[in-house]
């Protein structure tokens, strides 16, 4: 019986110390700047919200579909590349509403994401940049 009990907490031992699975909200934010970065817009713009992209249409104008205008205007090729994974950092059990932290173009940004349907869509007009906290005096007491 105590050998049954051992092999029982081995196998739970086991299961926690597995890779941690990506959360569907983190998962959309690297599908998007992954395709930012291959100057995929399709794809992109597959992963924003539907007021992103009436706000892009809105914004460019009329000329054209949206991906072409975008692929015109942005390469994405040329920004330093991303960091790190994507991380929630706030709305962990929230089943609608994430903020993802990214670090991209070697700043540290913060994704809004909100479900739309099935799937996670990034609020592209609401993501904003984590600043540095502010680096003390030289000579201050730490």
């Amino acid at each position: 019986m105590g050998f049954l009990i051992q092999i029982i907490f081995i196998c739970f031992l086991l299961i926690g110390c597995g890779p941690r699975r990506a959360d569907p909200a983190e998962q959309a934010v690297k599908g998007f700047v992954s395709a930012l970065y291959r100057n995929d817009m399709t794809t992109a713009l597959n992963y924003v919200t539907e007021k992103t992209r009436a706000n892009l249409k809105a914004h460019l104008g009329g000329q054209g579909t949206l991906r072409n205008q975008l692929e015109t205007r942005l390469d994405w090729r040329y920004e330093r590349p991303v960091q790190g994974r994507p991380r929630v950092v706030e709305g962990h059990t929230n089943p609608s509403q994430r903020i993802v932290e990214y670090e991209m173009g070697g700043q540290t940004r913060r994704f809004p994401v909100s479900r739309e349907g099935v799937g996670w869509k990034v609020a592209l007009a609401d993501v904003t940049v984590v600043e540095p906290a502010p680096k003390a005096a030289e000579g201050a007491l730490k």
